[in-house]
């Protein structure tokens, strides 16, 4: 099956290691996030990870993914839910809403 929540951020937080991605959550400072060559389901995973850390940093890895998109989809685009729960965990609400309007 798929992993556990303790089993996907472990794994998240080991994929930040070899990518050389300081984690934000030991005080390593701020730093750009090069995920080129990723696949997208990882790059939305390191995404998912900051963005429950209320790092802005996730806003940079889901517009990479967002950029990466070759067509408009009509179903469920999680980078933007992504987004949005970002924005919205940080009390920025408009935005959050405004983010969510794009998928539509």
């Amino acid at each position: 099956g798929s992993p556990g929540w303790e089993e996907r951020t472990a794994l998240v937080k080991t994929l930040i290691d070899e990518q050389g991605i300081p984690d934000p959550a030991a005080g390593n400072g701020r730093r750009t996030v090069p995920m080129e060559g990723l696949p997208d389901m990882a790059v939305l995973a390191v995404a998912d990870y900051y963005r429950d850390q209320r790092d802005v940093c996730c806003v940079k890895l889901y517009e990479s993914l967002l950029s990466r998109r070759k067509t408009k989809s009509d179903a469920f685009v999680p980078e933007l839910q992504g987004l949005a729960e970002y924005y919205r965990s940080i009390g920025n609400h408009a935005k959050a809403a405004e983010t969510l309007l794009l998928a539509e």
